[in-house]
């Protein structure tokens, strides 16, 4: 399960190893072992922000673990660079 970050204060930076890289019709969704982008929920939209070079478009939450929406496949078992949006994040919150 993806450790949740987010849980922890406020995180904008990370780093976190791709677990999976499924293709769907618009682009990709990554699991990390752990992030700090917010899914949404309770009223607050998910987080933007970047996985290295890519923006990340969407979050979803399917059983338990979270998948981050991106136009390119990263290659499972590589390291990425996560930041948070955190000027958008605070006018969401």
């Amino acid at each position: 399960m993806t450790e949740r970050l987010y849980d922890n204060g406020h995180c904008a930076d990370f780093s976190a190893t791709v677990l999976d890289c499924i293709p769907e019709k618009n682009g990709f969704a990554l699991r990390l072992d752990r992030t700090a982008f917010f899914p949404g929920g309770g009223g607050q939209a998910a987080d933007c922000g970047n996985l290295g070079s890519l923006p990340v478009r969407g979050m979803r939450e399917e059983n338990g673990e979270l998948w981050h929406l991106v136009d390119s496949p990263l290659p499972i078992g590589s390291t990425v660079e996560g930041k948070i949006d955190t000027e958008l994040r605070l006018r969401r919150m």
